[in-house]
């Protein structure tokens, strides 16, 4: 099976929330007006009313307020509140964008031993490395994102899982190592992780072929709406399922990955479709609509 690769390595905004996307959500303010100003001396206070107000959680976003409290916090030496004015500098949030400036704050953070600060550095450096290339900067770039990964954080293990998994970047191509970063990220809630490591059962890739539990990472996965997950699990189901009931959900899957674009489910349901007779179209749409019901999309994942 070809497993398409995902984007991965982007600047993650977990100073904002458990959100793994380049930008931070925008949510509607909220009408609640208590912003009270934390003690000044009380660095983690500061850093949870910077990320409530830049997020809107319980208080009226106010992103230059959230910008003073998240330096308040950082000149104190709260090491997640250094890297998430790293993330402040890198949008151009309240400040002017200036790359510069964030890689200072995450290398600050990163150096104190917030996690995240390590993460954003190494994949600020790794993107550098990619426009520029420079093998000291990508070498640097993956040892603060392995620190990030033995600190157990899901984006540090899946994107060092990727490198793993693919034999990028001077990393040689190793399963075991790949699969022991993907079931963090996985147990996590990851979809991308949950997607590899059922691709990695079904092929036997790393560890003994298990067809039942490839299914179950693909269903974890489907079920946060991972396009790709869902058709994978619709294939590993079978189309040919010869249990009538196990065909139907199998080409539910299908329907649903290829309504969001998938072009092998979509392969996959032209290529039986000239046997669905009009009954059995139905109940795949039925079931497809169940499904869809209880599909609750994960932000955390970068793949959908």
């Amino acid at each position: 099976m070809k497993l398409r690769h995902p984007i991965h390595g982007t600047i993650i905004a977990l100073y904002l929330g458990a959100c793994s996307s380049l930008y931070a959500t925008e949510q509607t303010p909220t009408t609640t007006t208590n912003q009270t100003q934390p003690a000044s001396n009380d660095t983690e206070a500061l850093f949870q009313q910077a990320r409530a107000l830049l997020r809107g959680e319980g208080v009226k976003k106010d992103a230059s307020q959230a910008f003073k409290l998240m330096q308040s916090a950082a000149d104190l030496g709260h090491a997640d509140a250094m890297g998430g004015l790293g993330y402040f500098y890198s949008q151009g949030i309240s400040v002017p964008k200036d790359p510069e400036k964030s890689l200072e704050w995450f290398r600050k953070g990163a150096e104190k031993g917030s996690a995240k600060s390590q993460y954003n550095l190494g994949t600020s450096l790794m993107k550098s490395h990619e426009q520029q290339p420079d093998e000291k900067k990508a070498a640097e770039a993956i040892e603060w994102i392995r620190k990030a990964a033995e600190q157990k954080l899901p984006e540090a293990n899946l994107t060092y899982g990727i490198y793993a998994y693919m034999g990028e970047n001077n990393i040689s191509q190793n399963y075991e190592l790949a699969a022991t970063h993907f079931r963090i990220a996985a147990n996590q809630g990851l979809a991308d992780a949950q997607n590899y490591l059922g691709t990695m059962n079904q092929n036997g890739q790393g560890m003994a072929i298990d067809h039942d539990q490839a299914i179950a990472w693909y269903r974890k996965a489907a079920l946060q709406d991972h396009i790709r997950a869902q058709a994978n699990l619709g294939f590993a189901i079978g189309t040919n399922n010869a249990d009538e009931n196990k065909q139907n959900e199998a080409l539910a899957w299908l329907s649903i990955a290829s309504q969001q674009g998938d072009v092998s489910a979509e392969k996959g349901l032209i290529e039986i479709e000239p046997s669905m007779t009009p009954e059995k179209r139905q109940k795949i749409s039925a079931l497809a609509i169940e499904f869809r019901k209880q599909i609750k999309p994960n932000t955390s994942s970068t793949t959908r």
